[in-house]
């Protein structure tokens, strides 16, 4: 018998036992999408679409206007304003940015990979643990024809090298494909970021003119577009858009690349991913993990419900329904 384990379900299981049991053991999901989940997940669909020729990123914003758009217009204050007019906005920016990425080939987008990583002893049986997960993009750079595998990564803001290093996720993708696919092996990583807060588009001064705020968290396109809009002239911002010019590489979006992690540091990420999956097979009561960060967590009135001894179950039925999300997908950090 074989047992299915995953960085997002060990990962959730490591912040709350309760968590990993209503989210994948029982497999509820909200009825309305938190906002931070649905963002990384149509960026994620839209990457996909731009990857492989049959689908378009176009569709995937109708798809989702037509299953959410008037739960989109009505809760402006969690959606935002235009939520899925800044979905697009962030998109064609990262087109921008990359172009038609004339410089790779795409080999694969959004591929399972599933490894079976050994045998672990779950109630005094044998079971074969099945590693699974989705890879964003699998690719080769024309330049040197070296194999990557690429992550999509949607923040509100950048991570800095810190945090990027503390995410072992895209580690493990790496180790698990090369375990499976000794002939195609890849040279490293790309984490691939995308920020999720559009650049904001400044204001029209009451006396005329754009304003030249310098903390305008805005980028040269979008300035360019309302200086065009207002019919102003360009050379009278010739200093601030300059500015922004500087300030924007690496603001919206970035790719940075880390050949493969040393044998020293696989082994101990490898080694305690299964320890965990041992333990999440092996447990039968899954405790509530209660902290200041519960109120983040979509789960957190079904739960807190349960915990204060009010019908929970009540809560279950009307605010959740079952899970149509794949376990490895991604949503905004």
């Amino acid at each position: 018998m074989s047992l299915a384990t995953g960085y997002s379900m060990v990962k959730s299981f490591r912040r709350c036992q309760k968590q990993f049991e209503l989210k994948y053991i029982i497999g509820l999901q909200r009825k309305r999408p938190a906002a931070p989940l649905i963002r990384g997940t149509i960026l994620h669909e839209m990457l996909h679409a731009r990857a492989t020729p049959k689908l378009k990123a176009g569709a995937v914003l109708a798809k989702y206007e037509a299953k959410f758009g008037e739960l989109f217009r009505e809760e402006r204050d969690e959606y935002g304003e235009d939520f899925l007019g800044d979905l697009k906005r962030v998109y064609d920016g990262y087109l921008r940015e990359y172009g038609d990425d004339s410089d790779i080939k795409y080999e694969a987008s959004e591929e399972k990979v599933e490894i079976d990583i050994g045998q672990i002893i779950v109630a005094n049986k044998k079971h074969s643990l099945i590693y699974q997960g989705h890879l964003d993009k699998r690719l080769i750079t024309l330049e040197d024809e070296r194999r990557w595998l690429m992550d999509h990564k949607t923040h509100k803001n950048i991570p800095d090298e810190q945090q990027r290093l503390n995410d072992y996720q895209i580690l493990m993708y790496l180790w698990a494909w090369n375990l499976g696919n000794p002939k195609k092996k890849a040279d490293g990583i790309i984490w691939d970021y995308l920020r999720t807060k559009p650049p904001t588009i400044p204001e029209p001064l009451v006396r005329g003119g754009l304003s030249q705020a310098k903390n305008c968290d805005t980028d040269v396109f979008t300035y360019l577009k309302e200086i065009n809009r207002l019919k102003l002239d360009q050379k009278d911002y010739r200093e601030y858009l300059a500015m922004l010019e500087k300030r924007q590489r690496g603001r919206f979006y970035q790719r940075i690349k880390l050949p493969s992690p040393s044998k020293g540091m696989t082994k101990i990420v490898v080694d305690d991913f299964i320890e965990t999956s041992t333990q999440m097979h092996r447990t039968r009561h899954f405790c509530h993990n209660l902290t200041r960060d519960c109120s983040w967590c979509e789960f957190y009135r079904r739960c807190n419900a349960e915990v204060r001894g009010l019908d929970y179950k009540f809560i279950e039925k009307t605010e959740y329904e079952p899970s149509d999300r794949v376990a490895e997908f991604a949503e905004e950090d």
